[in-house]
């Protein structure tokens, strides 16, 4: 399983925790970012996309957004 850190942050996006996987909420994530950091939207989206985005690659880790079925 991965984690996202500062788990005191991150941990409020997580919507499913299995023995193999951690499934966050993408929004939520975000959200907790602009909220936790005082970041507006683009700041919170632009450190997703550096930081969070290219770990989805690894197994046990999972971003849901809302459009996923």
């Amino acid at each position: 399983m991965i984690y996202l850190e500062p788990r005191s942050t991150f941990d409020k996006a997580i919507i499913i925790e299995t023995d193999d996987c951690v499934v966050y909420d993408y929004e939520l994530i975000i959200n907790v970012m602009m909220i936790d950091y005082e970041w507006d939207y683009i700041e919170a989206l632009e450190w997703y996309d550096r930081n969070i985005e290219p770990l989805i690659h690894y197994h046990g880790l999972l971003i849901r957004d809302c459009d996923d079925k």
